[in-house]
C-alpha cells in the first residue's frame, strides 16, 4: 500500500546560512523553505502554509520566542520548535508554557531525534488541519442538506412530521385512509 501522508512543509530560521544548508539537507524529504531573515518568516510562515517552523533562539536583530510569537498570529496551525544553547533555558521554559513553542531543541541538536520530532510535528499539523476540513464539509453538506429538505418540502415532497423523507403520495393517502 502507497504512503498517504503528504510531504510536510517545514521553514527553518537562522541567522546562519551553514546551519540552513545543514538543515535542508537533513530533511530533503520534506518542502523546505529558510530565511536568516528573521523579519521575514512570519510572511514566509503564511505564504507557504507551513506545518512546522524551527527558529534559532540567539538571533542578531531579535530573538526566536519573538520570532514564533509573530507566526503564530499569522499561521496559527503551524507546530513552531525552537533552537537553543542551555542559556536561554529561562525564556524557553516561558515560551513553553506560553503556547508560544511547541518544543524546543538544544544545540547541538542530535540528527535522527530532529528529523523524528519535526515529521512528528507535521503530521499532527496536516491531521489538525484534515480534521478541520473534515468539519467543515459536514457543516457544508450539512447546510445543503437542509436547504435541499426545504425545498422538497416546499415542493410537497414531504408530509408535516415526517422528518423531511420523501412520502409516495398513493403511501400517504393509502395510510390516511387506513387510520382510524
Amino acid at each position: 500500500m502507497e504512503d498517504q501522508t503528504l510531504r510536510i512543509r517545514v521553514l527553518f530560521v537562522d541567522d546562519e546560512e551553514r546551519i540552513l544548508r545543514a538543515l535542508r539537507a537533513l530533511f530533503r524529504d520534506a518542502d523546505v523553505y529558510t530565511t536568516a531573515n528573521p523579519r521575514e518568516a512570519p510572511k514566509l510562515a503564511k505564504e507557504h502554509d507551513v506545518d512546522v517552523v524551527v527558529c534559532d533562539q540567539r538571533m542578531p536583530e531579535v530573538l526566536g520566542v519573538d520570532v514564533l510569537r509573530e507566526i503564530r498570529q499569522v499561521a496559527p496551525r503551524a507546530i513552531r520548535i525552537l533552537l537553543t544553547g542551555y542559556a536561554d533555558l529561562k525564556a524557553v521554559l516561558s515560551s513553553v508554557n506560553e503556547g508560544e513553542v511547541y518544543r524546543f531543541v538544544n544545540k547541538p541538536w542530535d540528527n535522527s531525534e530532529l528529523r523524528e520530532l519535526v515529521h512528528q510535528s507535521g503530521q499532527i499539523a496536516q491531521r489538525d488541519v484534515l480534521t478541520l476540513l473534515h468539519a467543515r464539509c459536514h457543516r457544508i453538506l450539512g447546510q445543503r442538506h437542509g436547504r435541499h429538505r426545504e425545498r422538497r418540502d416546499d415542493a410537497g415532497d414531504s408530509e408535516p412530521g415526517d422528518g423531511g423523507r420523501v412520502v409516495d403520495r398513493e403511501q400517504h393517502h393509502l395510510a390516511q385512509s387506513e387510520s382510524p
